[in-house]
C-alpha cells in the first residue's frame, strides 16, 4: 500500500489564506488583459493570439464565479447560517478571523460584487463566436442568480458591517455591467433581428373610422417613399476628385448609412428597397478601389462590433445614463470607502481592496475613450462640430484606415499602427497543393529509422486529430493583401456590374457555376477550356484551375510587367481559393461538394506519379511541373482511363494547362486571373452570411470583403429587391 505525503499544514494554511486574494487580483487582471487584447482579433488571424484571447474569454467568468464561491464559503465560516445566535456572537468570530490571517467579514461582503463587475465584462468583447450570442438565457438567468448569491453575501455581513454603503453602490454598478452584458448577447443574437412590421393598420383604420362616424370628411393617402440614388450621400466626392480630400469622418459616416442598409444581411435574408439599391450601387460605382476598401472596412467594424462588442448598448441615450450612474458609483463607492475606519482591517487586504477600485476606475476610463473614439461617435459630427473637434478625430481616423501597399513594409511603426488601430489583418492565407505534396514525399536520403519514425510521428497526430492543426502550421503561408490584388478585383467587379442593368442583376443569381465565371471572360478560348469552366462541379473547378495555373506559373516566367502582374494575381487567388476549401470548410460548404474526397484522391494520385520519379531525394517545383506536362494525354483523356470512381484531377489539370500554353501570351493570364476573379466572386455570393461574420472576431478575409461589395452591387443570394415602399397617411378634408 502506498503511502501518501500529506500536505504539511503550512502550505494549507497559505492556500486557504491567500486563494481568495489571489483569485480575485487574477480576475481583475484577466479583464484588464481582455479590454486591450480583445480588439487585436479583429486585426490577426495568428492562431496562438487568437486562442489566448479565446482562453482569457473562457476564463474570466470561471474565475469570477470561482471568486465569488470563496467569498460566499468565507462568509458562511465567519458568521455561520443567518441566525439570532450567530449574529450575536459575528463580532468575535469576526475578530477570531482577522487575528488569525483571514479576511474580515465585512471587505469580503464588499469584493463580491467586483466579482459582478467582471461578469459583465469589458465593452470590447462580449461573445468570441456568433454561437455565443445564443446563450443570452443563460446570462439572464446567471445573472439573476449571481445578484442573489452576492445579496446574500451581503446580508449575512449586517448588521455588523459599516461598509454597507460603498458595498450598495458597488453592486448598483456590477448589475448595471452585468445586464449590459446580457443586453448586448439578446440584441446580437440573430432572432432579435426581426423585420418591421409596417404601418399601423388597426390603428389607422380605427381613427380613420371614427372620423367617418363623426361626420369628418376623411382619406388614407399613400406617400411614395423613393430616393433618386444619387443624392442621399452629399458628401460623396466624384471620381475625378482627389483622394485625399475623401476625408477619413466622411467615411466613416457613409459607411455607417450603408451599415444601416445592410444590417439584415447577419441573418441571411435583406429586402433591398430599388432606390436603396441603386444608391448603394451608383455610390460603389463612382469611388475608388482604395476609397471602396475604406467604406467596406469601417462597414463590416460596424458588424464586428454589433455582434461582439457592448457597442449597440452603450451608444444609445440609455447606455449613456446607465453608464454614467455605473461609472460615478464606484468612484463614490471608492470615496466612501477611503473615510471609513479601516483599522480592523488587514494592511493586505485594505491594499488589495484599493487594487480592485482602481482596477475598476481605470477599465472604465479605458472604456470611456475607447467610446469617445469609436466610429459611433464619428457617426454623430457635422457641420456643428468644431473644427478643431474634428481635426481630432481626423488625425485619429488616419491610424485606423485601410492603406495597402504593393510591398510589404518593414518600418516598425507602420506595423505597429496595423497591429494597434487596424481594422482587420490585411493579409491572405495561402495553401499551395503541389508545395504539399512534394513535401509529404517520402525522402530516400533520410535514413530509414527517421522515417519510420516520421510515419508513427504522422499516426499519432492522426490519432489524435491534429493532422488539420499541422496541416495548418506548415503549410499555409501568409502574405499582405497588396493595392494591385484589391485594385484587379474591384475593378473586374465594378466592371461586370455597371454592364448589368436593373433587371439583369436579379437573373445574375440564378445562373450557373459556368454562366457566372464566363460573365468575366472577354478573351477567345477554346472548347476543351470552356468544358473545364461549365462542366465541372465547383470544388472540382477549383482544383482543377489551381493545379493548372501552378504549373503554368513555374514554367511560364517570362512574362512582360503587365503580364506577370497578371501571373502573380492568378496564383495568389488560386492558392488562397484552395485554402479556403481546404481550411475553411465551413465558410465554403454551400460550393465544397465533395471537395476532401477529391483532394485526397488528387494528393493519392500525385503521390504516386512522383514516389517513382524522384532522383536525388526530392523534386523542386520547376522540376515536378515539367513532369506533369510531359505525360502524354493527347490520345485518351483522364477520365476515359481512370472511370468514376476516381475523383483526382491531376491529370485534367495538365490538359487545361496544355491547353491554356497553347493561348496567345498576351491573353493567357488575364483569361486565368478573370477565371480566378469569377470563383471567388461566385462563392462569396452563395456562402452563408454566419461564417463571413464569424470571421470578423478572427482577423477578417478577402472573401469577405467580396461578400459585401457584391452585396451593394446588389447582387447576393440573400438580396431580394422590391419596389419602393409607400406610407399611408391620414388626411382630414375640413
Amino acid at each position: 500500500m502506498v503511502n501518501l505525503i500529506p500536505i504539511p499544514s503550512s502550505v494549507k494554511e497559505t492556500w486557504a489564506r491567500c486563494n481568495l486574494e489571489g483569485s480575485i487580483l487574477l480576475s481583475l487582471s484577466i479583464q484588464g488583459f481582455l479590454i486591450l487584447a480583445a480588439p487585436l482579433r479583429k486585426r490577426t488571424a495568428r492562431p496562438l493570439e487568437i486562442f489566448l484571447i479565446w482562453a482569457a474569454y473562457l476564463l474570466a467568468d470561471f474565475i469570477a464565479l470561482f471568486t465569488l464561491g470563496l467569498i460566499s464559503n468565507k462568509q458562511e465560516a465567519i458568521n455561520g447560517p443567518l441566525s439570532h445566535s450567530s449574529k450575536t456572537t459575528s463580532s468575535s468570530s469576526t475578530t477570531a478571523l482577522t487575528t488569525s490571517g483571514d479576511i474580515n467579514g465585512d471587505l469580503a461582503a464588499l469584493w463580491a460584487p467586483f466579482c459582478l463587475l467582471h461578469l459583465g465584462g469589458p465593452d470590447t468583447i462580449t461573445a468570441f463566436s456568433l454561437q455565443d450570442n445564443a446563450l443570452w438565457v443563460r446570462h439572464l438567468v446567471g445573472l439573476i442568480i449571481q445578484v442573489f448569491v452576492v445579496v446574500y453575501t451581503f446580508i449575512q455581513s449586517l448588521p455588523a458591517n459599516k461598509l454597507w454603503l460603498p458595498i450598495s453602490f458597488i453592486l448598483a454598478a456590477g448589475i448595471i455591467k452585468y445586464a449590459e452584458r446580457t443586453r448586448a448577447l439578446y440584441l446580437a443574437n440573430l432572432d432579435s433581428f426581426r423585420g418591421y412590421p409596417g404601418p399601423n393598420y388597426a390603428k389607422l383604420m380605427q381613427e380613420y373610422s371614427a372620423r367617418r362616424q363623426a361626420g369628418i370628411p376623411a382619406r388614407i393617402h399613400m406617400v411614395l417613399q423613393r430616393r433618386d440614388g444619387k443624392s442621399v450621400l452629399e458628401k460623396r466626392p466624384s471620381t475625378s476628385q482627389d483622394s485625399t480630400l475623401y476625408d477619413d469622418v466622411t467615411v466613416v459616416q457613409h459607411a455607417h448609412h450603408f451599415f444601416l442598409t445592410f444590417m439584415n444581411l447577419i441573418v441571411d435574408q435583406l429586402v433591398l428597397l430599388i432606390s436603396d439599391r441603386n444608391e448603394s450601387r451608383h455610390y460603389f460605382h463612382e469611388i475608388s478601389a482604395e476609397q471602396a476598401m475604406k467604406v467596406l472596412s469601417v462597414e463590416l467594424n460596424f458588424f464586428y462590433e454589433v455582434l461582439y462588442t457592448k457597442a449597440v448598448v452603450v451608444h444609445r441615450k440609455l447606455g449613456y445614463f446607465w453608464r454614467c450612474v455605473s461609472s460615478i458609483s464606484i468612484f463614490v463607492a471608492l470615496s466612501l470607502f477611503f473615510v471609513a475606519e479601516k483599522q480592523r482591517f488587514r494592511s493586505t487586504d485594505v491594499r488589495i481592496t484599493y487594487t480592485l477600485f482602481g482596477g475598476a476606475i481605470v477599465l472604465d476610463v479605458l472604456a470611456f475613450f475607447m467610446f469617445v473614439f469609436s466610429d459611433w461617435t464619428v457617426v454623430l459630427l457635422d457641420e456643428k462640430t468644431p473644427p478643431s473637434l474634428k481635426n481630432i478625430f481626423e488625425k485619429y481616423l488616419k491610424l485606423k484606415s485601410s492603406e495597402l501597399s504593393n510591398t510589404e513594409t518593414n518600418d516598425l511603426l507602420e506595423r505597429a499602427r496595423k497591429a494597434v488601430f487596424g481594422r482587420w489583418s490585411e493579409t491572405l492565407s495561402l495553401y499551395n497543393f503541389m508545395e504539399y505534396c512534394l513535401k509529404e514525399l517520402p525522402n530516400k536520403n533520410v535514413p530509414k529509422i527517421i522515417r519510420c519514425c516520421h510515419t508513427s510521428y504522422i499516426k499519432v497526430i492522426d490519432f489524435f486529430g491534429l493532422m488539420e492543426f499541422r496541416e495548418r502550421r506548415k503549410y499555409v503561408s501568409r502574405i499582405q493583401v497588396t493595392a494591385d490584388l484589391w485594385k484587379f478585383i474591384f475593378k473586374e467587379l465594378q466592371s461586370e456590374s455597371m454592364l448589368t442593368d436593373d433587371t439583369g442583376v436579379s437573373k445574375i443569381m440564378s445562373l450557373k457555376k459556368g454562366d457566372w465565371i464566363l460573365r468575366y471572360v472577354k478573351v477567345p478560348f477554346s472548347e476543351l477550356i470552356n468544358n473545364y469552366i461549365t462542366e465541372v462541379d465547383y470544388d472540382g473547378s477549383l482544383l482543377l484551375w489551381h493545379i493548372a495555373t501552378e504549373l503554368c506559373y513555374n514554367v511560364d516566367k517570362l512574362c512582360d510587367q503587365t503580364n506577370n502582374r497578371l501571373r502573380e494575381t492568378s496564383k495568389t487567388l488560386s492558392e488562397y481559393m484552395l485554402n479556403l476549401i481546404r481550411v475553411q470548410p465551413t465558410l465554403m460548404s454551400s460550393v465544397a461538394g465533395i471537395a476532401k474526397m477529391r483532394f485526397g484522391d488528387t494528393l493519392a494520385e500525385a503521390h504516386r506519379f512522383f514516389a517513382g520519379r524522384i532522383e536525388g531525394g526530392s523534386l523542386d517545383f520547376e522540376d515536378a511541373c515539367t513532369r506533369l506536362l510531359k505525360v502524354d494525354t493527347e490520345d485518351y483523356k483522364p477520365a476515359t482511363v481512370k472511370g468514376k470512381k476516381s475523383k483526382s484531377v491531376l491529370f485534367d489539370a495538365c490538359v487545361l494547362a496544355k491547353e491554356l500554353r497553347n493561348m496567345e501570351e498576351k491573353n493567357r493570364w488575364e483569361f486565368v486571373s478573370k477565371i480566378w476573379v469569377g470563383l471567388l466572386s461566385y462563392a462569396a455570393c452563395r456562402c452563408r452570411p454566419s461564417p463571413h461574420l464569424d470571421l470578423l472576431g478572427k482577423g477578417g478575409e478577402l472573401i469577405t470583403y467580396v461578400w459585401l461589395l457584391m452585396a451593394h452591387f446588389g447582387v447576393g443570394k440573400q438580396l431580394y429587391v422590391t419596389e419602393d415602399h409607400a406610407t399611408a397617411k391620414l388626411i382630414v378634408d375640413m
